[in-house]
């Protein structure tokens, strides 16, 4: 007779999750009763925040939720972090975590690592969470978590179990429950989206995150209807970058909101057009007509007022406009060549720094490459300037927008796709958030670059004090020693003297099994 949490393990790879991030503690030995016999991949990382950044980078890479197993208390608030950025960036993770015995939920009785209310914490950062409080609450809500997960707009979600639920005998797992389907278009809706696009004649398509499962159907719709393609940065790849209708993700920028402000019709598929994706508080500008399609109905009804709202996946929508859409010519591919020169011509010094590096490793990494960036100003160049020939490439925490998500992530997103070659792509401040994750990919064996962009500095603060005439206080951390640093982890350790040697320490990163580390000081040289 298994206990519950030796259930949990079986009950998880029941559900097709193969991987599980956490440490264990006292509180989850009965979780880790299973995972052996379960022929789960327990992934240990140094901090429970890594837990849930190494399972939003597998989600992100695979497509498919992983699992973190985390103590109660401090487990769950460290993790809080990574499972907030998954929340934020529509990332699947089913989360697992005790809490104290059933008897002293919200009592304060002083137990070891309690919390008032644990899953309050969970709440206003889950798509769904819940307490089981008997052995046939685990099997149900675990199947009914894992639904939710994977169902409409895929978010993080949370089960807490109690430490003497863990321990009871386990009732007959619940391997599914049926997921529901996506909302589907109606007819008359996908006409009168044919109507408004037939009418109009300077046509931008915003293709958000969502479209990930959708990028042969939406650049089909693209080129039959002539439209200039902008990503949101989740979006990247969806359409590759080197399609000649493809603008990228230049919302950042002043030539890519004119664009969008100039259009007749402006289509938003599946995105929730974020504040982060265009720099300003207020809503995008748009002079023209908008037509929105999403599978979150919440989206719809945001300060982004839709013309016509159609509550249903991208993929149906432009499956049923695909069949009644006639092709339109337009001069998109002269207005994207023309709009990538006045963007490039507009970079300032330091973007020029940023996009030497960027357009090395865009030209020398094969096309399978998947860059896990952090919140960095080199990232913030790469936005826009870094190529992406196919979808979950670019993998950024944009909403949210936490420190320390770069090594993590690239951490899951290569366990998720070991053939794929993975970069970190990081500056010096978000690198020490989660250095301590370099122990995690060398005792994992992982071939990683992890490319460091070195301001010694917290730059983007930096240059927004000094720009508003602020005295510089906490922007200016003192640094380790990184090749002494990368040495006591045991990875390989590389500081380019040309673009010769950047490209050849990205190359050998990936026939090594260990990270490599390779610092770029911003005042090289070569750059």
């Amino acid at each position: 007779m298994k206990t519950c949490g030796e259930a949990v393990a079986h009950q998880l790879v029941m559900l097709g999750i193969d991987t599980v991030f956490g440490i264990p503690g006292v509180h989850t030995l009965e979780l880790y009763r299973g995972i052996k016999a379960a022929g789960l991949q327990h992934v240990q990382p140094r901090h429970e925040q890594g837990a849930a950044f190494m399972a939003d980078g597998y989600a992100r890479v695979s497509g498919n939720p992983a699992a973190c197993f985390l103590i109660t208390g401090p487990g769950l608030t460290n993790a809080a972090t990574g499972i907030a950025q998954a929340y934020s960036d529509s990332s699947p993770m089913l989360v697992v975590s005790s809490v104290n015995e059933t008897t002293s939920l919200e009592k304060q009785w002083g137990r070891l690592h309690e919390i008032p209310n644990q899953l309050a914490i969970s709440k206003s950062m889950t798509k769904f969470c819940a307490t089981a409080l008997a052995p046939a609450d685990v099997s149900a809500l675990l199947a009914q978590a894992h639904a939710e997960t994977c169902s409409g707009r895929r978010r993080p979600v949370h089960i807490e179990i109690p430490t003497d639920v863990l321990q009871k005998p386990a009732v007959e797992a619940i391997q599914t429950v049926n997921h529901p389907a996506n909302p589907e278009p109606g007819d008359d809706q996908v006409e009168q989206a044919s109507t408004l696009i037939e009418q109009a004649s300077h046509i931008v398509m915003l293709v958000g995150g969502g479209c990930v499962n959708a990028s042969r159907l939406v650049t089909q719709l693209a080129e039959r209807i002539g439209a200039v393609v902008v990503t949101t940065i989740a979006g990247k790849g969806i359409v590759a970058s080197s399609h000649a209708q493809n603008a990228g993700a230049c919302l950042y920028t002043d030539a890519g909101k004119r664009l969008v402000r100039e259009a007749d019709l402006v289509i938003a598929l599946a995105t929730e057009l974020g504040e982060p994706e265009f720099f300003a508080p207020a809503p995008l500008a748009m002079n023209g007509k908008l037509l929105r399609v999403d599978v979150d109905i919440r989206e719809l009804l945001d300060d982004h007022v839709a013309d016509l709202a159609i509550l249903g996946s991208v993929e149906s929508f432009c499956n049923k406009a695909l069949t009644v859409l006639r092709a339109k010519t337009s001069d998109a591919a002269n207005v994207v060549n023309t709009l990538h020169k006045e963007i490039n011509n507009d970079l300032n010094p330091l973007q020029h720094k940023h996009k030497t590096v960027l357009d090395l490793m865009a030209n020398n990494l094969p096309d399978n490459t998947f860059v896990a960036a952090d919140m960095t100003q080199i990232a913030y160049t790469g936005n826009v300037q870094f190529a992406c020939e196919r979808p979950r490439s670019w993998l950024h925490p944009v909403g949210y927008g936490t420190l320390g998500f770069a090594l993590p992530a690239a951490i899951g997103g290569k366990l998720a796709a070991p053939n794929r070659p993975a970069v970190a792509l990081t500056g010096d401040g978000g690198f020490m958030f989660t250095v301590q994750e370099l122990a995690t990919a060398v005792e994992l064996e992982l071939p990683l670059a992890i490319v460091l962009w070195d301001n010694n500095a917290y730059g983007q603060i930096r240059d927004d004090m000094q720009a508003s005439n602020i005295d510089l206080v906490g922007v200016r951390p003192q640094n380790p020693r990184f090749e002494t640093l990368a040495q006591a982890f045991g990875c390989a350790f590389k500081r380019p003297q040309s673009a010769q040697d950047f490209v050849q320490a990205l190359n050998a990163s990936h026939s090594v099994k260990k990270p490599t580390l390779i610092q770029i000081q911003d005042d090289a040289a070569w750059l």
